[in-house]
């Protein structure tokens, strides 16, 4: 099995990884920040954005 590594526990890095598993790949998210940060971050999703969370497991959007 192929073993990647992704810098950055972001939404791009965590849904890279997501897409790499599901393709059989190993994979290592490698995040700087000790935990969660505090605080509420916007992701803004529009148009057919808005289906890739839902194709991902994560719920509806609206």
């Amino acid at each position: 099995m192929r073993h990647e590594v992704i810098s950055g526990g972001s939404i791009a890095g965590l849904s890279l990884a997501y897409r790499l598993r599901r393709y059989g790949f190993a994979v290592t998210v490698v995040e700087r920040a000790p935990a969660p940060r505090p605080g509420e971050h916007a992701v803004d999703l529009r148009g057919v954005a808005k289906q890739v969370p839902e194709r991902m497991g994560m719920g509806q959007t609206e």
